[in-house]
């Protein structure tokens, strides 16, 4: 398993966050029983540049939380799939963790796990899809250790 980490955002969210992505990441590809090597990159930005990346790859002019970016491939050099690309916003992560009453930390592993099972193919476009994702994030992250 290979997680490139990047942080470009001014805003700091003052924790441990390769670690939490990391559980998040580890965590919900092991509950979701994936057995093959796999790799995902994650980076941290700020809101207007997932504004931007929002605007071009979704036409939707407004800042979000996270995108998930999946490719599917497998990595000619490391045999890994590489499951995709993640982008989180910094400032959603502090906003939404003051607005849903729960820490940062929460917030960041809700975030990554949530977009770890969009590169895993699920969606909630549908009320049943939706249901379906909730309670498999609330499953991994009580797993992991990140409850509200």
């Amino acid at each position: 398993m290979t997680v490139y980490y990047n942080y470009e955002a001014q805003t700091r969210l003052h924790i441990p966050w390769m670690m939490i992505i990391g559980d998040a990441v580890t965590g919900t590809l092991e509950y979701m029983k994936f057995k093959k090597e796999a790799e995902v990159s994650v980076t941290v930005v700020d809101g207007e540049e997932i504004r931007a990346l929002n605007k071009e790859f979704r036409d939707i002019d407004k800042v979000t939380d996270v995108l998930s970016f999946p490719i599917g491939d497998k990595n000619p050099d490391t045999g890994e799939i590489v499951l995709g690309d993640i982008v989180l916003c910094a400032e959603k992560i502090i906003s939404q963790a003051q607005e849903y009453g729960h820490t940062r930390k929460r917030e960041l592993a809700f975030l990554t796990c949530h977009s770890m099972l969009h590169l895993l193919g699920y969606d909630h476009i549908e009320d049943k899809e939706r249901e379906e994702m909730e309670a498999l994030q609330k499953k991994i992250l009580e797993k992991i250790g990140y409850i509200r």
